[in-house]
């Protein structure tokens, strides 16, 4: 139910607030989907700095992997977002799949208004292309 998204991704959003990234990825190893919670907190352009930092280093902790990659068309979602900063981490997160099906939702940043964004994408597609 909604209610349980709602409550897990708020849990996760709090123990990331906390800096308590390693009990996330422990928590994310026995459930693999609280994955896409803790990436639907990068849906809030808003939230703490200690949370967007969390999530990008559980995303880190998982780069490359089959479980990340099974996230590209949810991060690909994120690409749309009206807040560029969401758009720019969105981005980055695709490249770190290192997978060729992240590249359909980067490209279109390319022309992106933003600038920093722009960059990201172009830093984006390189470290694609290299992995």
């Amino acid at each position: 139910t909604t209610a349980t998204h709602q409550g897990i991704r708020d849990y996760l959003g709090a123990m990331l607030a906390e800096g308590e990234v390693d009990r996330v990825l422990v928590m994310i190893s026995k459930e693999s989907a609280l994955m896409a919670r803790a990436i639907e907190l990068l849906d809030d352009a808003d939230a703490k700095i200690n949370i967007r930092l969390g999530v990008g280093a559980v995303i880190e902790e998982y780069q490359g992997t089959p479980l990340l990659q099974e996230y590209i068309p949810q991060l690909g979602k994120l690409t749309l977002h009206m807040d560029p900063r969401v758009r720019g981490d969105a981005c980055h997160y695709l490249a770190l799949s290192h997978s060729y099906r992240a590249k359909v939702y980067i490209q279109p940043l390319l022309e992106d208004d933003n600038a920093d964004v722009r960059e990201i994408a172009g830093e984006s597609l390189q470290e694609l292309e290299s992995a």
